[in-house]
């Protein structure tokens, strides 16, 4: 394991992940360590899951103080390429597609369905409204390639089923970009 994993495990006084007043501590120590994470990857991901067991498993050998976290806008051709991860695919990203097949694609029967972000993003704009995460896999070995899913599971299985789906009768048309952050080594 990178050092670094240890340093940014949650202490004391941050355990509580949905308080506010911990995750800004916990940030302000990641950027002290060097760790270059925006807050909306922080957020979903870094310090949510910090002390899970899987996430350490998978991402253990990456120096998030060796990489880079950028926004930007695929097109629907290279979200296609996104490969879910290891502890993901059987548990959380194929189980989802399931999930949508049974119930035509309707969003707002899904277990997300009472979150109006949520179900308002895909039936009117066609995406999500919280960009996934994705390690750009061939920058770091072990990794499906040429992306891999960090966090974003269920959003990744939806844009899968409306692709592969277009005929469903849910009301979304799937948009052609979408956002993503995208974690790339340093130059």
């Amino acid at each position: 394991m990178h050092s670094i994993w240890n340093k940014l495990r949650r202490q004391k006084n941050e355990k509580d992940w949905q308080d506010e007043k911990s995750f800004e501590r916990w940030l302000l120590r990641a950027k002290e360590s060097g760790v270059p994470v925006p807050r909306e990857v922080a957020e979903q991901w870094l310090f949510a899951f910090i002390d899970e067991h899987d996430v350490l498993e998978e991402y253990l050998d990456i120096d998030l103080t060796t990489v880079i976290f950028k926004q930007e806008t695929w097109d629907i051709e290279a979200i296609l390429q996104i490969k879910p991860g290891e502890y993901g695919e059987e548990g959380r990203y194929l189980p989802v597609i399931r999930e949508l097949k049974n119930i035509n694609g309707k969003i707002e029967k899904s277990p997300y369905g009472h979150i109006n972000s949520v179900v308002k993003s895909w039936l009117n704009e066609g995406t999500w409204s919280v960009p996934p995460i994705v390690l750009d896999s061939r920058q770091f070995s072990g990794y499906k390639t040429p992306y891999h899913l960090v966090e974003g599971y269920t959003r990744l299985a939806w844009i899968h089923y409306y692709a592969n789906h277009p005929d469903n009768s849910s009301g979304v048309k799937l948009s052609n970009k979408h956002s993503v952050w995208l974690i790339t080594m340093k130059n």
